[in-house]
C-alpha cells in the first residue's frame, strides 16, 4: 500500500486526517504509531496556523525581521538545542521542536509563502501585521511627498539631472505601488473574512470609490 504524498504548499490545504494513523496500523502490523515528519517535510499553510503560536513567536523575531535575521534566528535556536545546557534536546533533529522551527523557517524564508502567511494571520485578526502594512504605506507616501516638495522648490536631491534622477523617482514610485498593493490585498482578505465567511471562494476586486456624486463633508 503506497503512502500518501506529501501535501504541497497551499493557503487552502488542510492538515492530515487524524484517523489515518489508526487505519494504517490496522492494515500493517509492523507499524503501530504514526511516523514523525522528517526534516525534509514540506510545510503547508493551513487555517491551523492562525490558532497556534505564530512562526514569528517560534523563532522569537519581530514581524519586520529581514531574511538574514530570520536565517540567523533559526540557526541560533538549532545550535542552542544541540548544545549541552538548559536548552539541550536529545536527538534534536527528530524532535517536535526541530519540526516546529523548520516549518517556521521554511515559510518565513520564502517571500511568497511569507506574504500569504501574513495575509492569513491578518485576515484572522492579527492587527500587528495590518498596522505594519499601513505604516509602510505611510512611510513611502511621506518620502514621495518630500521628493515632490523638493522638486517644486527646485532643491533636488543632490543627484543631478538625467538618468540617475529618473531611476530614483521610478524606485520610489514602485515601492509606493507595492506597499499599496500589499495593504489592498490585506484589506480585501480582511473584508472577505468578516463578511463572507472563509474568504477563499470569492475574490472581491476593489476599483476605488463607488460611482455617484460625492457626499459633502465626507470622504465618499
Amino acid at each position: 500500500m503506497s503512502s500518501p504524498s506529501t501535501p504541497a504548499r497551499s493557503i487552502t490545504s488542510s492538515s492530515s486526517t487524524p484517523g489515518s494513523a489508526s487505519s494504517a496500523s490496522s492494515t500493517n502490523t509492523t507499524s503501530t504509531t504514526p511516523s514523525t515528519p522528517g526534516p525534509s517535510a514540506t510545510p503547508s499553510l493551513t487555517p491551523s496556523h492562525v490558532t497556534t503560536p505564530s512562526h514569528y513567536a517560534t523563532l522569537k523575531i519581530p514581524i519586520t525581521a529581514s531574511q538574514s535575521e530570520i536565517r540567523a534566528a533559526f540557526h541560533t535556536h538549532c545550535k542552542m538545542a544541540r548544545t549541552r545546557g538548559p536548552t539541550y534536546i536529545p536527538s534534536f533533529h527528530s524532535s517536535a521542536r526541530y519540526v516546529q522551527l523548520k516549518e517556521a523557517y521554511d515559510i518565513l524564508s520564502d517571500r511568497d509563502d511569507k506574504r500569504k502567511y501574513d495575509i492569513m494571520r491578518a485576515k484572522a485578526g492579527d492587527g500587528e501585521i495590518g498596522e505594519r502594512l499601513k505604516r509602510e504605506v505611510e512611510e513611502v507616501e511621506r518620502q514621495w511627498g518630500e521628493v515632490k516638495k523638493e522638486v517644486k522648490e527646485g532643491k533636488g536631491l543632490g543627484m543631478g539631472e538625467g538618468e540617475n534622477w529618473e531611476k530614483h523617482m521610478r524606485g520610489i514610485q514602485e515601492r509606493k505601488e507595492e506597499r499599496r498593493r500589499e495593504q489592498r490585498e490585506w484589506e480585501e482578505q480582511r473584508v472577505l473574512y468578516v463578511y463572507e465567511g472563509t474568504g477563499e471562494e470569492v475574490v472581491r476586486k476593489w476599483k476605488g470609490r463607488p460611482r455617484g456624486p460625492r457626499v459633502k463633508g465626507t470622504n465618499v
